[in-house]
């Protein structure tokens, strides 16, 4: 618990709170196992310490809190590599469609057209998805 009053540090703050009526903070951790995800500010109209109660309502709400934000980035991460995956499939797709119009054009390989398509593209600093992507839409022949 920190007295507002007492403050000394960021007197913006002290001057703020006080003004609004708050004269205690309290910081409530929030955590996850081991995991320190930052604390849960709590003001009060009374400086002091929080009784039994209060405390324990308080570290219950932070437990949730914290349960919440791990929710959410666990399921943030899980879309960004849904969205990667796709992107990945779409990326081969288009990959394996140029080899074939390569393949065609030339009388060669899906193999050979492979190579010739990834050569083009790094000898061209381009990304073979990129050149993949024009050799389907007819705009580049290699």
């Amino acid at each position: 618990m920190v007295d507002i009053d007492r403050m000394t540090e960021w007197p913006t703050f002290r001057r703020i709170a006080l003004r609004e009526g708050y004269r205690a903070v309290h910081a409530v951790p929030l955590k996850v196992g081991d995991l320190s995800l930052g604390a849960m500010n709590l003001f009060s109209i009374e400086p002091g310490d929080l009784n039994e109660v209060d405390a324990k309502a308080a570290q219950a709400l932070a437990d949730i809190a914290s349960i919440g934000i791990v929710t959410n980035r666990l399921h943030a991460r899980h879309e960004l590599v849904q969205q990667q995956l796709q992107s990945a499939l779409e990326s081969r797709i288009t990959i394996e469609q140029a080899k074939g119009v390569v393949s065609a054009q030339r009388g060669i390989s899906p193999e050979q057209a492979f190579a010739r398509i990834r050569t083009y593209a790094r000898n061209g600093g381009l990304r073979l998805h990129s050149v993949a992507a024009q050799i389907v839409e007819a705009k580049l022949r290699v």
